[in-house]
């Protein structure tokens, strides 16, 4: 019964069972084990070197209560690329703020965009 469940709840069982029907368990396994393991840092001098010597524009958004990437940890990222730009999102909706907010998310992106493209 789909009454009554949060939309991301709804979203996210959708999505896993897409997933599931195109990829195996060892599939799964495997991408989460890169997760696990990816290191940015990793033969670049460490995180903040790697992160020091991208030249491109970027763009950070943080939700103020996202507890999984907290505003924090968005704002140290942004502090550390060279052309980055933060953005803080307000949400009731923690992580999933970013799913439930797309519409001020458009905005920013479509802002910073206009910002940093070569107008055509």
């Amino acid at each position: 019964e789909k009454h009554g469940r949060y939309l991301v709840q709804s979203y996210l069982e959708y999505q896993g069972e897409k997933f599931l029907s195109r990829f195996d368990v060892n599939s799964y396994l495997a991408l989460l084990h890169m997760m696990d393991t990816h290191d940015v840092g990793r033969h670049r001098g460490g995180l903040e070197a790697a992160l020091a010597s991208l030249s491109q524009p970027a763009l950070i958004i943080g939700v103020d209560s996202d507890v999984l990437y907290p505003l924090a940890e968005q704002r140290e990222l942004a502090a550390a690329l060279p052309h980055a730009h933060f953005e803080a999102l307000s949400s009731p909706h923690g992580h999933d703020g970013f799913l439930l907010g797309q519409e001020r998310i458009s905005q920013l992106t479509q802002r910073f965009l206009a910002e940093h493209l070569p107008s055509q």
